[in-house]
């Protein structure tokens, strides 16, 4: 055991400033007060010094996990999340044209609620009406071809492409959709505002996990 006289010896540093620390009373009748109080320094600076680098620790870790949260943010809101292929142009060409999600939101945005026969009670979806979609890559006529993650496909007609009509859901309840969840993207359409929307037909051209579009004759 070491020599209270001595705190500051390293090979019995810790043991003692336990020792004082806890039985005080009997350090302060065996040794001088003050080789007493220096020993409770002592504890209290390693204390503080050992607080103060837990602090910056957590900060950094904080600091840390909140850049990599806004970097992943970002990088989702730049990531493709649709692609639409087939555009005809003025020469005659085809041209494909790619959104992330914030390109999306520009076209202009709209939610409402319904029930769906694929998830329990009343959901609010939120995303870009089909019509607007078609509207600014000025699609007349043709054929829809929208394809899943898994390659799963559906013809939509452009008749479809209604004002009040489907959405190209994003957010489901204010949040985004996982894969899992049916997302990135959903064809939903306002079900419970008109029974022509809960048809069988309707039902199969909802398609999730909607990743590109195709436009054909």
């Amino acid at each position: 055991m070491g020599d209270f006289r001595n705190p500051l010896t390293k090979s019995t540093h810790f043991w003692q400033i336990r020792h004082v620390t806890y039985t005080k009373v009997e350090c302060e009748q065996t040794y001088a007060p003050v080789t007493c109080a220096n020993v409770h320094g002592t504890f209290s600076a390693i204390i503080n010094q050992a607080w103060g680098r837990l602090m910056r620790n957590l900060l950094q870790g904080v600091m840390a996990l909140t850049l990599l949260f806004f970097t992943a943010i970002s990088a989702m809101a730049n990531e493709t999340i649709l692609t639409v292929s087939g555009i005809p142009t003025d020469s005659g060409a085809l041209r494909v044209q790619e959104y992330d999600l914030a390109q999306l939101r520009d076209i202009g945005e709209v939610s409402f609620t319904t029930t769906t026969p694929w998830t329990e009670g009343e959901q609010t979806f939120t995303g870009v009406p089909l019509s607007k979609l078609v509207a600014s890559l000025n699609l007349q006529s043709g054929v829809l071809m929208a394809t899943a993650v898994n390659d799963y496909a559906v013809e939509i007609p452009m008749s479809d492409a209604l004002q009040d009509g489907p959405i190209i859901a994003f957010l489901r309840n204010d949040k985004q959709m996982s894969v899992r969840e049916k997302g990135p993207l959903w064809i939903v359409y306002p079900y419970d505002s008109d029974a022509k929307f809960r048809t069988e037909i309707v039902y199969s051209q909802s398609i999730w996990q909607l990743d590109r579009i195709m436009v054909s004759d």
